[in-house]
């Protein structure tokens, strides 16, 4: 709710707090794993696509050759008239079955026309050459006395079970499901 040049937020409560982003009336907004409103049916790609501003990018490391509804519906995120309706481009770029099962693809490279003004598209070892190295860093944290507590508690039911495995060969489905839980 605080006045601030940029906000971030998170897919889960678009739909809850459609009202208040609107609201905000950003003037760009980006969507970082914009492969998460593929799905043009779900909730939250649905109130995703309820945003404006005058400028939106999205971006995305998942490959979208997949299928041709989840290029649709990123796409339409940053231009809705783009790729035309659904209906209509699905049509003029896929080849299904009697049953509607997709089976092959057509005027592919007309789609990649329409999009070479809005799309920036890198490969893995195009991306790879301008990344610096891997760094790992460990830090090892100290569990709390409750923490501590809840683990040792779970080290002696594991630690009985186990014994009792090995005294009898076998584990019950109870014992197994036990284990699995304390683990």
């Amino acid at each position: 709710a605080s006045d601030s040049f940029y906000k971030i937020t998170n897919y889960e409560v678009i739909h809850r707090d459609i009202e208040l982003i609107r609201n905000w009336a950003p003037d760009m907004i980006i969507l970082d794993e914009a492969q998460r409103i593929k799905n043009w049916k779900t909730r939250r790609a649905q109130s995703v696509k309820k945003l404006d501003s005058k400028y939106a990018v999205v971006l995305t490391g998942t490959p979208l050759e997949n299928r041709l509804e989840e290029l649709h519906s990123i796409v339409e995120f940053v231009d809705r008239f783009r790729l035309g309706p659904m209906f209509r481009f699905l049509a003029e770029h896929q080849h299904v079955d009697d049953v509607g099962k997709v089976i092959g693809y057509h005027n592919l490279s007309k789609i990649a026309k329409s999009l070479k003004p809005i799309l920036v598209r890198r490969t893995k070892n195009e991306v790879l050459k301008e990344l610096p190295d891997r760094l790992d860093k460990n830090y090892f944290v100290p569990m709390t006395k409750e923490q501590m507590k809840h683990h040792e508690e779970n080290r002696e039911i594991v630690a009985r079970i186990v014994a009792r495995w090995q005294r009898l060969g076998f584990l019950s489905e109870t014992d197994q499901r036990r284990l699995m839980i304390a683990l």
